[in-house]
């Protein structure tokens, strides 16, 4: 894959997260920690994040940092079931509360009982 389809792959992930959350440039630049020139170039395939900048996009994006290596080719595609579970992972480990973790583990053992 050549660094312009890189560049425009990444940038249209960019682009569809911020729109999910409603945010604009600087949202996001405040968000990550980043210039909003920063955001801005990458939106405008101008370059590809450098590592440092792909890890706060994902922590201001809240998403797990496999995703935004993935979005800038950096790392292979997974299946949608891999990349679900990365995700329910990511979300699991941000709970810091140990009641609040307990809880989303006693949620999922529910909802695994009632599948099967």
């Amino acid at each position: 894959m050549s660094v312009d389809e890189r560049r425009r792959i990444f940038s249209k992930w960019l682009a569809k997260e911020m729109n999910e959350r409603g945010w604009s440039q600087s949202d996001l630049a405040q968000a990550s920690n980043l210039h909003r020139a920063v955001i801005n170039k990458l939106l405008q395939n101008k370059y590809l994040p450098h590592t440092d900048s792909l890890i706060a996009i994902s922590h201001g994006l809240s998403v797990p940092v496999e995703a935004s290596f993935r979005a800038a080719g950096l790392l292979p595609p997974v299946s949608d079931e891999d990349e679900f579970l990365e995700e329910a992972v990511y979300l699991l480990r941000t709970i810091q509360n140990a009641e609040r973790r307990e809880t989303a583990v006693a949620l999922l053992k529910v909802l695994a009982t009632k599948e099967q």
